[in-house]
């Protein structure tokens, strides 16, 4: 009759065994340092998004103030088409107008008027909305082979170009804002708002990325 005897040995064994393991985890348990929680102030800031990119119509919103400028300085004083294309190119430019000044960064209309400075891009798309305001038939238009001439290092480079074109009695004039005297020498094509807008999208890109923002 040992097999009873030998049944309790084993589950006492067990029991004993089950003890010093909680034992031993409870011992490991007291002895680990605890996770520290960080303070508010020492947590790593969440990502802020990125600001989500201009519409076409933010890019080309006209403000309020410069269409009555508009109205005021050219629409009432020019009555024919070629008189009020005279007329805008002199108030843009004109110290008694908005007198804008040239630097290399892209601007959307609104800033360019804010600003009353921009490079050629925003130069054109300011131009091109104030033209449409007065009646006149504008559109952007770009060659994609164009020789520029950069005078202040003798330096000739080729390269895409967009300028404004305006429709007068069935005739297209084409209106320059580079400085650097674009010489066309491929085609030239009226392009769409939106690929005018994707233009500027192109420049800010190209500035951010010179800047450091890569993000």
């Amino acid at each position: 009759m040992t097999r009873p005897l030998t049944l309790c040995a084993a589950l006492l064994s067990l029991c004993i065994c089950s003890a010093l393991l909680a034992q031993t985890e409870a011992t490991q348990a007291s002895t680990e340092p605890a996770t520290e929680i960080a303070p508010a102030g020492q947590l790593m800031p969440l990502a802020v998004p990125a600001a989500p990119p201009l519409s076409v119509d933010e890019v080309l919103a006209v403000p309020e103030e410069l269409r009555q400028l508009v109205n005021q300085k050219v629409v009432q004083l020019a009555r024919h088409p070629t008189a009020r294309l005279e007329k805008l190119v002199e108030f843009m430019f004109s110290p008694s107008g908005l007198g804008l000044t040239y630097d290399d960064t892209t601007r959307t209309v609104a800033q360019t008027f804010a600003d009353r400075k921009g490079n050629c891009l925003s130069f054109t798309l300011l131009f091109l909305e104030m033209a449409r305001s007065t009646g006149l038939t504008a559109d952007m238009q770009e060659s994609e082979k164009v020789l520029l001439s950069f005078s202040d290092t003798d330096t000739l480079v080729y390269t895409g170009h967009v300028s404004a074109s305006i429709k007068i009695n069935g005739r297209r004039q084409e209106i320059q804002f580079d400085p650097n005297n674009p010489i066309l020498r491929g085609s030239v094509d009226i392009i769409t708002k939106a690929r005018s807008v994707a233009h500027y999208y192109n420049n800010r890109g190209a500035e951010l990325m010179v800047a450091g923002h890569l993000d």
